[in-house]
């Protein structure tokens, strides 16, 4: 993934890449920041939706290499690495990834409407990833607020793509949320009788 050392992992100032470090709070995930755990997912499952997309990789041996390597030299950042990989996070990462992939019929033609280079050499795989993942979560995962979604998708952006992700990213994700909301109104107003709005 994009880095400033382009090996796909951060590394810190010594030249060695971050160590993830075990807390006591390696149980259940009870006790732990749920939003937290969810946003260690979603940098998780973007590395493995990255690595589908550049190699070709089933996403089971995606996940695995994913999932593995956080207890070695994961791509994680310091807040993220205090914590254990709590059984949310990884079942949170598989949802993530098996959800963009189940949908991705349906996510690519949406996002090549608002972004007409989405599938071009002009966008970089990194960004494409990170807009199908914020495109299921917005449009699939209707317990996360959309806000939410939109953010740590420019955080996600910002943090692994170009300098212009992130602008990028939160336009054409404000394009999707619109359309999610006109689709909302659609179903609303087919089930309160209105028959001239077709059912969706």
């Amino acid at each position: 993934m994009a880095t400033s050392n382009g090996t796909g992992v951060q590394r810190g100032s010594n030249g060695r890449a971050p160590r993830r470090r075990r807390s006591g709070n390696s149980g259940d995930g009870s006790t732990a920041n749920p939003g937290l755990l969810r946003h260690q997912a979603r940098a998780l499952a973007l590395q493995a939706l990255y690595e589908v997309e550049l190699t070709g990789h089933e996403p089971r041996q995606a996940l695995a290499n994913i999932i593995e390597g956080v207890g070695d030299d994961a791509d994680v950042e310091d807040t993220e690495a205090r914590l254990a990989l709590h059984p949310v996070v990884q079942g949170y990462v598989e949802r993530l990834v098996h959800g963009v992939l189940l949908h991705l019929y349906k996510i690519d033609p949406l996002l090549e409407e608002f972004a007409p280079a989405f599938n071009k050499e002009q966008t970089p795989a990194v960004d494409r990833s990170v807009l199908r993942l914020a495109t299921y979560e917005l449009l699939y995962e209707r317990e996360v607020p959309p806000k939410v979604a939109i953010n740590e998708a420019v955080e996600l952006a910002k943090r692994f793509g170009g300098e212009r992700s992130g602008g990028f990213i939160n336009g054409v994700l404000g394009r999707v949320l619109d359309r999610r909301e006109e689709l909302a109104a659609g179903r609303g107003a087919a089930k309160s009788g209105d028959t001239n709005t077709p059912p969706r």
